[in-house]
């Protein structure tokens, strides 16, 4: 496994208004809500400066201010660089808008800012070079059907999503069901092949739909770590008990 390149750059998406959350967070954006009186992105800063990442780039969009006055342009030993959306682009516009400053010879990870799931980086970095992948995604165990969409995965890592998932009987796949957790590897020439062609670009059906449809090689590499997002006010709430209970794991 040291043999594999691993991601020191992340792209954190902190663009969104966190609509969801406004009855609980008011005026701020989603990525600084307070868990336990820490900004919910102080926490995914610590540990991915835990797994190696020595960059972070942040796609802020939505009182864009609030996170750069507070973090600055560095955190720890971690460098952190900002790219503004002037108007909404969603997560795939969101990303696709920091590809200018990205790292040109070596994969990067991408990650939701509202979510944390607390994997390990060289394994996913590991299975994305075994597996030959142009974009691999980290996958938790989902039994909540009605919140995210179903996630197969076949022998060989590829991934299959919702109405794309075949017949049991035509192929190959794991048993187990699963969801995105909202972390994915990636090496960022893939990007250059995007364009804003829309106001308001999503990151899971535009982006990796359209790679799915171009016969990409989309992989999905499953963890057991546990996983929680924060966008709905039931698993915000959850959350000031469950980040704790996992920093006193680490």
């Amino acid at each position: 496994m040291n043999n594999y390149p691993l991601p020191s750059t992340a792209v954190i998406l902190a663009g969104g208004q966190g609509t969801r959350l406004k009855s609980i967070i008011k005026n701020i954006p989603k990525p600084m809500a307070k868990i336990r009186n820490r900004p919910f992105l102080e926490y995914l800063l610590n540990y991915w400066i835990s797994q190696g990442i020595k960059q972070f780039i942040l796609s802020v969009g939505y009182l864009a201010d609030d996170i750069i006055n507070y973090f600055g342009d560095k955190y720890k030993n971690a460098e952190i660089r900002y790219v503004v959306e002037e108007r909404p682009l969603g997560t795939g516009g969101g990303l696709i808008l920091c590809k200018k400053i990205l790292p040109k010879d070596k994969p990067i990870i991408v990650l939701n800012g509202d979510t944390y799931f607390p994997i390990n980086l060289q394994k996913l970095a590991w299975q994305a070079c075994k597996f030959k992948a142009d974009w691999a995604l980290a996958l938790f165990r989902n039994n909540n059907q009605e919140r995210y969409l179903v996630t197969k995965i076949d022998c060989n890592h590829k991934i299959y999503i919702g109405n794309d998932i075949p017949n049991k009987n035509q192929i190959n796949l794991r048993r187990e069901s699963f969801a995105n957790g909202g972390i994915y590897w990636l090496k960022p020439d893939i990007l250059s092949i995007f364009d804003f062609k829309k106001e308001f670009i999503t990151l899971e059906k535009d982006i990796l739909g359209y790679l799915k449809h171009k016969n990409f090689n989309l992989i999905g590499i499953d963890f057991k770590e546990p996983f929680i997002d924060i966008g709905v006010p039931k698993d915000y709430l959850k959350a000031q008990s469950f980040i704790s209970e996992i920093n006193q794991n680490e």
